[in-house]
């Protein structure tokens, strides 16, 4: 017989569901919450906690964000730093025991696969209006409407309206 050895498979969590935002949706904020479904942790296991990455492209290859969450199986949420507006994001999660050292964060944790990863999209931020001023009066039936540029940004829609919740409108361009 040759000589006995011994190994350990390893035995991680199983892949979080990601749940939102949801594919291709636009976020209204640059720091959009993240969820994701709670994970099953196997008997006599350790949970260290999740992964969670978000890159402007679907390698993954330029990581913006790669943070540690909560060390709970509920902690399946996390809002992100702020992003860049206007632009694209792809993100997931992924599930971590402690490795059998007993340490976290390190070599031997073991972690579940990635899911499928989604993206979502940030919207430019609304812009600032300049003129004319809120509330003003006395000014020209042909106004002069100014606001300031958002970078990025290719166009503008503008609507007026004698009404504030803008159910009749007098103009869109």
């Amino acid at each position: 017989y040759s000589q006995v050895r011994m190994f350990r498979t390893g035995n991680p969590p199983s892949v979080p569901s990601l749940t939102a935002p949801t594919n291709n949706a636009l976020q209204s904020t640059n720091t959009p919450l993240l969820n994701w479904n709670d994970v099953t942790v196997p008997a006599g296991t350790t949970f260290r906690g999740y992964n969670v990455q978000v890159t402007p492209d679907g390698t993954f290859v330029s990581v913006l964000l790669d943070a540690n969450v909560g060390g709970l199986v509920t902690d399946s949420q996390y809002t992100t730093l702020p992003l860049p507006y206007g632009a694209k994001y792809y993100w997931r999660v992924r599930s971590c025991n402690t490795g059998p050292d007993g340490i976290g964060y390190n070599a031997d944790d073991q972690c579940s696969a990635w899911p499928t990863a989604r993206y979502f999209r940030i919207a430019y931020a609304a812009p600032v209006l300049t003129l004319p001023l809120d509330g003003a009066t006395g000014v020209s039936r042909k106004p002069t409407f100014t606001w300031d540029a958002i970078t990025g940004a290719t166009s503008y829609n503008l609507q007026v309206s004698t009404s504030a919740t803008f159910t009749g409108l007098l103009a869109i361009n």
